[in-house]
């Protein structure tokens, strides 16, 4: 997402992050598209601006977690410190790129009015990144949504980018990491198109 913004310094550092941290052959061939497409971006209009704080990148000012102590359910504050998303959640993550997973009995994901933009339809939301992370909820506006035990993607307007099928899916600003087996590894464009595999995870 930061490259196809233009934020290309920002973008490879993002790149350098999961080369270093999740040295995997595939990782690193997705590393390769990504600096591809750094080197045509910084050759036609530079590097972009620098790099973001969280809380810009965030979309600040985000609402804030917060715990009704009364309940243990989860809502949101707003930069005054009083709620704007009333505790009705039994776990939530924090708001990024404008929504929030959140849980009642299953997953989905909620706008900063509180409006479900996500049905709770899913068992989890956790993203696992290529650097080595897990994002509760969305990143670059996408995240690995589970049904019945195989994962897919999601993107926070609802729509499917990848149909649950997969044992295994990682984000990258590329594409997608995915395994059908945990063993035999594959990658996916943003798009959800097969880029290359290296087994039986060919869909």
């Amino acid at each position: 997402s930061c490259l196809s913004q233009g934020r290309v310094t920002e973008g490879l550092i993002h790149l350098q992050r999961a080369s270093e941290q999740n040295p995997h052959g595939f990782v690193m061939q997705i590393v390769e598209i990504g600096l591809g497409v750094a080197e045509e971006l910084a050759a036609k209009g530079g590097f972009g601006p620098g790099p973001r704080q969280w809380a810009e990148r965030a979309g600040h000012p985000a609402p804030d977690r917060f715990q009704d102590p009364q309940t243990g359910r989860w809502g949101y504050l707003g930069p005054n410190g009083r709620p704007v998303v009333k505790a009705a959640f039994s776990q939530a993550g924090d708001f990024r790129g404008g929504v929030a997973a959140v849980c009642q009995a299953d997953w989905g994901a909620i706008d900063k009015n509180g409006t479900v933009v996500v049905p709770m339809l899913y068992s989890s939301l956790d993203t696992p990144t290529v650097d080595g992370r897990t994002v509760t909820g969305f990143v670059g506006g996408v995240a690995v949504a589970v049904q019945r035990g195989r994962s897919g993607v999601v993107h926070r307007s609802w729509r499917v980018v990848v149909p649950p099928r997969y044992q295994h899916i990682a984000v990258h600003p590329a594409g997608f990491l995915v395994s059908m087996d945990g063993h035999s590894w594959g990658t996916l464009g943003l798009d959800g198109t097969m880029l290359s595999s290296n087994g039986p995870s060919r869909s």
